[in-house]
């Protein structure tokens, strides 16, 4: 039954990035899921022609051309995978690392700059941004503190925190807005601003769940009438 459930949800995850993607930036994008089994977690990732399986470079190509080899030939794409599992109780769905950036090579799954999480994580922050590059303002400040240079793409740089990291739906605005999407749908921001807000109830809900007695505090503020289970 926890399969069925985690392979339901897991589903309609991938159905719902699939059309932002395809109403946004790309056309005829599928992402499909992969149970990993005895794991309790499942991929969520592109498939290339077979939607049985899952491209491990997770390739969305930047390119909302009507010719798929045309698509197939743009010069830059989107990286894309998640790793979800079912939260504590088995009802809700839950990411456990997530990774999508701007990607340059399809062959290498190369990212001059990505947005990635990992839930387990403690030695580094959760929700992060990477960019490969140089700069001499902070190659100053290590010489300052006294430490060793470290190169910018090692750093991770927090954005958000566990709970409001940034979403796909961010990063594809970013991306159209710094002009690096050629040539984004009619009606993108519309698109975005509807999956951006089903988003950010998930989250809330979410947050509710763990922090009840918060909720019910700024309810009661509000003129809500808040009793207790």
């Amino acid at each position: 039954m926890t399969r069925e459930r985690l392979r339901g949800q897991a589903e309609e995850f991938a159905a719902t990035l699939t059309h932002v993607l395809n109403a946004t930036v790309t056309t005829g994008a599928h992402l499909t899921v992969f149970i990993l089994d005895d794991t309790g977690h499942a991929i969520v990732a592109p498939s290339r022609t077979d939607p049985d399986t899952i491209d491990e470079v997770g390739w969305v190509p930047l390119s909302t051309a009507a010719s798929e080899a045309e698509r197939e030939a743009a010069p830059l794409g989107l990286k894309i995978r998640f790793r979800v599992g079912l939260e504590g109780e088995g009802d809700h769905l839950q990411v456990e690392t997530s990774v999508f950036g701007l990607c340059v090579s399809r062959a290498t799954g190369f990212c001059p700059i990505r947005v990635e999480y990992d839930r387990s994580k403690t030695s580094k922050q959760r929700a992060h941004v990477q960019v490969h590059g140089e700069s001499a303002g902070l190659a100053y400040a290590f010489a300052r503190a006294g430490q060793p240079l470290r190169p910018l793409h090692k750093l991770h740089l927090p954005v958000g925190g566990h709970r409001f990291r940034p979403t796909l739906e961010d990063f594809i605005e970013f991306l159209a807005q710094e002009h690096l999407i050629p040539e984004p749908k009619p009606g993108w921001q519309e698109v975005l601003r509807r999956s951006r807000s089903g988003w950010e109830t998930h989250q809330v809900r979410a947050a509710v769940r763990r922090h009840p007695e918060a909720a019910a505090a700024q309810l009661r503020l509000q003129g809500y009438t808040v009793a207790p289970p």
